[in-house]
């Protein structure tokens, strides 16, 4: 008996007003939603790949000394 009442009082937490078969709907946490987008982070990860070697080119130029003619 213990059992079943368990059981309905997490179906009556499940639906609202404790109606059957209709789900509540679930608000997905912002961290969750931008975790679950990969291509923005294939994206991202590509973007600043290229921005930090970019960089470390541009440096590696400027400290490069002149040659004299």
């Amino acid at each position: 008996m213990d059992v079943q009442n368990a059981q309905n009082a997490k179906n009556a937490q499940d639906t609202p007003n404790g109606q059957e078969g209709q789900l509540q709907p679930v608000r997905v946490p912002l961290g969750q939603v931008v975790f679950d987008e990969i291509f923005l982070w294939f994206f991202l990860s590509l973007t600043i790949s290229m921005v930090i070697y970019n960089i470390w080119g541009l440096m590696d130029l400027l400290r490069t000394p002149v040659v004299a003619p």
